[in-house]
Order: structure tokens, then C-alpha cells, then sequence
């Protein structure tokens, strides 16, 4: 029986085939009863490199890069509608606010390590359960705290980890490169008819 939600949020700037795969490795291995990404309106960790594309155009595309899951997944305003520096706990509030019950929110591994600068970080954690992408790379020893590190090792997902990178997406638009490979078609669409990048 599936149960629990999660968040997974970033700045999807575009969204791309490495980030859902990200996705079906969390799906397959916790029996969650949904997943919703989050399009930050603004990351706190990128107020000097904003994202090329505005907040809707990235929650726009999000919604096209579902369109073919048949899961529950769904593309969240949430930052967006809120607007500002886009803060984790801020979501989570909001989320179990319209939503009791077991919350996950998923980071990427690299992230872990970042984790105490995050806004009200024991505040998360009492709020929600951190699911990892972790990748087969050597680890190198964690400056976190004892208690958080046995939570994030809990949580931990192996992942098949596709060497996929918005930057990468970008660049290859840029350049008139295919990248069919890299990213959903209805959401290439779109980045054209707008010409985002």
C-alpha cells in the first residue's frame, strides 16, 4: 500500500530526462502515494545566477514533461504563487497544511552536504523525511551532525543517475544541437514556441 507524499523541488531550468529518472528510481523503491515538483520561484543558493527561464515558463514546463507519466506525479506552484526567495520549510508548512500525513522531501547527494545552510534545517527534518539520490561515487566522510546523518542514510536510494545537466540542455539549444535525448518533446516544444533559451 502506497503511502506518504514528497516534494522535490529545484530550479528545473529546464526539467529534463535526468530529472525524472531521479524520479522513477524514488518512485520504485518508497510506496509513496504522490510526488510533487516544485519549480522554486527563486533558490536562495542561486539569487546571483537566476534562472534563465521565469518562474512560469519552468512550472510550464514541468506540467508538459508529465503529460506522458501515468502516475501520480504533478507539477506544484506553490513557490511560484508565493514568490520571493523560495525556502523548503516554507513548502512543507504549506503542504501539511492542506495535507496530513508522512511527508518526504528529495535531495540529490551532493545536496546532503549543503544542508545546514538551508533555511530552519531541524525544522525540516520534524516536518518531513529526506529521501537521497545517492550515486555509486566514491563518498567523502560527512561534516554533518551524528543525528542527521543516520536520518539521510535512511533515506538513502541508489540511483541510475543519467549524466543529464540543465546547463547542458542549455547549451545544446543554444548551439542548435539535438538533445532529444535529454529532455521530454512536448517541453522542447514549448522552449521553442517561447524561445526560451
Amino acid at each position: 500500500m502506497r503511502r506518504g507524499c514528497a516534494l522535490f523541488g529545484g530550479s528545473f531550468d529546464p526539467i529534463h530526462f535526468g530529472h525524472l529518472s531521479l524520479l522513477f528510481d524514488v518512485w520504485e523503491t518508497v510506496p509513496l502515494e504522490k510526488i510533487e515538483i516544485v519549480p522554486a520561484y527563486c533558490s536562495p543558493h542561486k539569487e546571483k545566477t537566476p534562472p534563465r527561464a521565469s518562474a512560469a515558463d519552468r512550472l510550464k514546463m514541468v506540467e508538459l514533461a508529465l503529460l506522458r507519466i501515468p502516475l501520480p506525479w504533478s507539477a506544484s506552484s506553490k513557490e511560484v504563487e508565493r514568490e520571493g526567495l523560495s525556502y523548503t520549510i516554507d513548502t512543507l508548512r504549506q503542504c501539511r497544511k492542506e495535507k496530513e500525513g508522512k511527508w518526504y522531501f528529495i535531495l540529490s547527494e551532493e545536496l546532503v552536504e549543503e544542508f545546514s545552510r538551508w533555511k530552519e534545517p531541524d525544522e525540516i527534518l520534524s516536518c518531513a523525511s529526506p529521501l537521497v539520490i545517492s550515486s555509486p561515487k566514491k563518498k567523502k566522510p560527512s561534516r554533518l551532525p551524528h543525528s542527521w546523518q543516520a536520518l539521510f542514510k535512511r533515506g538513502s536510494i541508489p540511483s541510475r543517475q543519467m549524466a543529464i545537466s540543465s546547463t547542458d540542455v542549455r547549451s545544446r539549444l543554444r548551439q542548435g544541437l539535438c538533445e532529444e535525448h535529454m529532455e521530454p518533446q512536448k517541453k522542447k516544444q514549448y522552449i521553442n514556441t517561447q524561445r526560451l533559451y
